[in-house]
């Protein structure tokens, strides 16, 4: 099987934001002399990771009751406040 090693790049790049390293951090190991350069082609954020990090957001920003639900999303897959 043949294959280039450039390849990997995009799952290295992917890999090191999944794990939780910073956009910064990230560009800086793939050589990259902006963040833009690594933003636009190589780590994008799963829906899973946006999800949770929205969801980590709300609850840390919305005052409330231990045990209640919070009002603004009542879906994982919602995370815009619409119903």
């Amino acid at each position: 099987m043949r294959f280039e090693l450039r390849a990997l790049r995009r799952t290295y790049g992917q890999i090191l934001l999944d794990s939780g390293t910073s956009i910064e951090i990230a560009s800086i190991a793939l050589g990259h002399r902006s963040i833009k350069t690594t933003q636009a082609y190589y780590c994008q954020k799963s829906l899973d990771t946006v999800n949770s990090e929205v969801l980590r957001a709300l609850d840390d920003t919305m005052p409330g009751t231990p045990g209640t639900e919070k009002p603004l999303i009542s879906q994982t897959t919602d995370y815009t406040g619409y119903a």
